[in-house]
């Protein structure tokens, strides 16, 4: 079953534009093959839970978060995600 995240996806490429990463430079951080890490990010392949935990930490934000199970899809509003700026803390 094909599992895409809208979430994880935004999360990424916010934290790509603000530390200025290209898609090839976070999949060697990962660290899987440039192929591997688009079919996950466009949900063909599935992220395993230690690949979702390494990009909670970069981007800061919590798996619930970046799967869209945090708290303001509980509480059935929408709220501004926070989002960590990596290079200030």
């Amino acid at each position: 079953m094909e599992m895409y995240y809208p979430n994880l996806d935004l999360a990424l490429t916010v934290y790509m534009k603000r530390v200025g990463m290209t898609q090839s430079d976070l999949a060697k951080a990962m660290p899987m093959s440039s192929n591997s890490f688009s079919w996950k990010r466009r949900g063909i392949r599935d992220w395993t839970l230690p690949e979702a935990v390494k990009i909670a930490d970069m981007v800061g934000m919590s798996l619930d978060d970046l799967t869209g199970r945090g708290p303001s899809r509980r509480a059935g509003r929408q709220e501004a995600v926070q989002w960590k700026d990596p290079k200030h803390g």
